[in-house]
């Protein structure tokens, strides 16, 4: 396996009025290409913290963070912003589009910051949304006339568009009615299944089961991992086995 992301005791504290807090507490950690990583635990764990962490978008107290040949600790600022642009997609739980712009402007938008050709984007974005299901006469409207589902599969397509390294996802079905959740899901483990490395959070067991590997935090610390394998379709074996590690873990 071609190792993609590595963590070498990574430690996250932040100043609080009883004292310093540490959130995540000499983390170490390897993430290979093509893996699906999906990152349990109890409220206040630190699934969040680590997720932004290993994304760039938040700062780490120590530790290093290796994607590829790069130490994400050794960047700041402009530099931090274009690395995260070049290699890393984001879906979150709140679906965060830009209202005033259409949809096909919003999937756009991401790749122009890295001042691609508007034309080869144009044609990237059209064929993205047209694999999520997202119907050509939706893309000239904006965010707030289409129903949250397509919006969410915007949002995939729009995190996709630089064609990142990783994909991280911050409960993505949490905003979501069942069936829509599924359809989120199933674009996940498809882009997954085309070799597209994902790490997402979640508290839900019918998103965990997707992964392939199941990380469990508590107190800042990474307990212990279920490897469920690639994702086969058989919930109800891959639920059987993760409830049952996720019940030795005290969930």
């Amino acid at each position: 396996m071609e190792e993609l992301l590595r963590i070498e005791n990574l430690c996250r504290e932040f100043n609080t009025d009883s004292g310093v807090q540490r959130v995540l507490n000499d983390i170490n950690l390897t993430i290979y290409k093509g893996d699906f990583t999906v990152i349990m635990g109890s409220s206040g764990s630190g699934k969040s913290t680590l997720l932004y962490a290993l994304s760039g978008m938040d700062t780490v107290s120590s530790g290093h963070i290796w994607l590829g040949d790069t130490d994400l600790a050794s960047l700041s600022g402009d530099k931090m912003a274009l690395f995260r642009r070049e290699h890393c997609g984001f879906v979150f739980q709140q679906i965060c589009l830009v209202n005033s712009m259409s949809v096909l402007d919003n999937v756009m938008a991401a790749g122009l910051l890295l001042k691609g050709n508007k034309k080869e984007l144009a044609a990237r974005a059209k064929e993205l949304l047209k694999s999520v299901e997202v119907e050509e006469h939706t893309w000239s409207k904006f965010p707030s006339q289409i129903s949250g589902g397509r919006a969410q599969r915007v949002g995939i397509v729009r995190a996709l568009i630089n064609s990142p390294d990783i994909l991280f996802a911050d409960e993505p079905t949490g905003a979501l009615n069942s069936q829509t959740g599924k359809d989120v899901l199933d674009l996940f483990t498809k882009f997954n299944e085309e070799g597209q490395s994902v790490i997402m959070v979640t508290h839900d067991l019918k998103s965990a089961i997707r992964g392939n590997r199941v990380l469990y935090l508590r107190d800042g610390k990474i307990l212990d991992e279920c490897d469920l394998g690639k994702y086969d379709g058989n919930n109800e074996e891959r639920a059987e086995k993760l409830n049952s590690f996720l019940g030795e873990m005290g969930w």
